[in-house]
């Protein structure tokens, strides 16, 4: 058979597309695996990019020595009728390098004598994506820099995906003294989650974090305070090519580590 006479063909295709539009339920929902921007130990704006509850970047008011940036994986299977039961996560470490020339590059907290202090996985969390299933199995490999992070359930057949996304692990990187630019850390190509008959869950959506320092002195930033820090990140958004819609939430800078002091008295995956 042809393709329908013209008006027919037209109708039919401009109704499916303002169905998707108006009922974007009635598609499948890719799964998504991000590394969200959480904390810094100096002044930082959070920005929402795309506004869909999860922050994909951090901007940073700050370039001196010791500052840390704090990232959590977040997991999102919301396909229906999928249970997950295994999931592992790699972190490409050619994206701690921004230039592919002489500026410092990003590195681990910890790295390479202490990389537990760094990347973890903390079970206590309310929001881990295993809360409630007993004995799950869970591992960091930081024997290289591609950090991989893993957990999966041994009887279970893992939970069915209520929203929000749910908690995988913790990677905190170091921004040294001189550093400039976007950094946008990324997952590797040993990025997966698999259901309980190990089948895995595609199409599957990797969200990088970018981390990008701001050149001006943190002096600056203090004396502008949360309304000229806004306005400066605006002026960002807008040479950036961000959409004015961004969600953006600025914070005061934080003792170093402080956002993952709480992590560190729980409970945390031991590193392989």
């Amino acid at each position: 058979m042809g393709r329908p006479p013209y008006p027919t063909f037209f109708f039919a295709y401009t109704l499916a597309v303002l169905l998707s539009i108006l009922l974007p339920g009635t598609a499948a929902r890719a799964a998504q695996i991000a590394l969200v921007p959480v904390d810094a130990t100096v002044p930082h704006t959070l920005v929402d990019k795309d506004t869909n509850g999860l922050d994909e970047e951090i901007i940073l008011f700050d370039t001196g020595p010791g500052v840390e940036v704090t990232l959590d994986i977040m997991l999102d299977w919301s396909l229906s009728g999928r249970h997950l039961k295994t999931w592992q996560v790699e972190i490409d470490s050619s994206t701690y390098d921004n230039d592919g020339g002489p500026l410092p590059d990003l590195i681990p907290l910890g790295w390479p004598l202490d990389p537990a202090l760094g990347a973890f996985i903390d079970t206590t969390r309310p929001n881990w994506v295993f809360e409630g299933f007993a004995n799950p199995i869970t591992a960091v490999a930081t024997s290289s820099l591609n950090y991989r992070y893993g957990a999966t359930l041994f009887l279970d057949d893992g939970p069915p995906y209520v929203p929000p996304p749910k908690y995988g692990g913790t990677l905190i990187l170091m921004v040294p003294a001189g550093a400039t630019g976007t950094f946008q850390v990324a997952f590797g190509s040993q990025t997966f989650m698999r259901d309980h008959n190990s089948v895995p869950i595609e199409p599957l959506l990797l969200t990088s974090a970018e981390i990008t320092v701001v050149p001006e002195p943190s002096l600056l930033a203090l004396l502008l305070g949360s309304f000229g820090a806004l306005a400066l990140v605006t002026h960002l958004r807008h040479h950036h090519g961000h959409p004015a819609s961004a969600r953006t939430r600025t914070s005061p800078a934080l003792s170093p580590s402080g956002s993952a002091e709480g992590a560190r008295r729980g409970e945390k995956t031991n590193n392989v």
